[in-house]
């Protein structure tokens, strides 16, 4: 008779996550910094992983009956236009579902498409549309999170254009070669009740270029803290400063009351104009 006193059993767990505390804060500055570098994931599937661990065979038959667990995957790519496709790649720890995410700038009457997909923290995906307003340079962005065959028919939709100014007003300017720029002031549309001001520095591929902008924006730009600095592919990007006030009727007081967030975690900025200059 044969007798099994003990069994191998190799156990999956996920990669741990070596990306920051919030990272869309930085794949949406990237993503207006340059709409030509965007960056992104999607998709979903079973994986196994490496631990091994000797057990009882009256342990490994009950740990036959356990859920071996599951690692996210993602669709990633990145491209100028509406849709995009990529490898599949499995998400960090802190990554539990995909996102596809749509942007567009808007400079001198020329939009500028850019689409995304992503493994991301489910905690953004109640975020809704957001749009920015920073003079001769406007942008919007629009997520929606999705796993497994869903993110294969999930589509994403821009929030619609409206020109209509709503009684507030920011300071607006954008510059690409210095951490500062003017105070020119802008009427604010739609739902953009939010005065933003930030820069940040860029590295990619040995060059290095600064920007500042200062504009309208939406409460869902504003609405999360997060980190500085993350590393994307090729990119290393670090936010210099980052400020974001209630709007006001009156230039005067949006840069005396509220409370700023160091950085955001859903940033839509600083790419747009970097196009311009660059292509144009």
């Amino acid at each position: 008779m044969l007798v099994l006193s003990s069994i191998y059993i190799v156990q999956k767990t996920c990669p741990a996550s070596t990306s920051l505390k919030h990272p869309l804060s930085i794949q949406f500055i990237k993503l207006l910094w340059n709409t030509v570098l965007c960056w992104a994931r999607l998709g979903s599937s079973l994986c196994l992983c490496p631990i091994s661990m000797r057990v009882s065979l009256g342990l490994s038959l009950l740990l036959a009956f356990l859920d071996p667990g599951t690692c996210l995957q993602c669709e990633i790519c990145h491209s100028i236009g509406k849709s995009c496709s990529g490898p599949m790649k499995t998400c960090t720890g802190g990554e539990d579902t995909c996102g596809i995410i749509l942007h567009e700038v808007l400079i001198g009457g020329m939009a500028i498409s850019s689409s995304i997909k992503s493994c991301l923290p489910s905690h953004v995906c109640h975020l809704g549309p957001v749009t920015v307003n920073y003079g001769k340079v406007k942008a919007k962005s629009h997520l929606v999170c999705c796993t497994g065959d869903d993110c294969q028919t999930t589509s994403v939709s821009l929030p619609p254009d409206n020109d209509v100014p709503n009684g507030y007003q920011c300071p607006a300017c954008y510059s690409v070669d210095s951490f500062q720029c003017g105070n020119e002031v802008v009427n604010c549309t739609g739902s953009e009740d939010q005065c933003v001001d930030l820069a940040g520095l860029m590295n990619a591929g040995g060059l290095s270029l600064k920007a500042a902008m200062k504009g309208c924006t939406t409460i869902s730009e504003c609405s999360m803290v997060g980190d500085g600095k993350n590393s994307l592919g090729m990119m290393d990007i670090k936010l210099k400063r980052f400020q974001c006030r209630p709007a006001s009727a009156m230039y005067s007081v949006v840069y005396s009351t509220g409370v700023a967030p160091p950085h955001v975690t859903f940033l839509p900025v600083l790419s747009g104009f970097i196009l311009e200059k660059v292509l144009f």
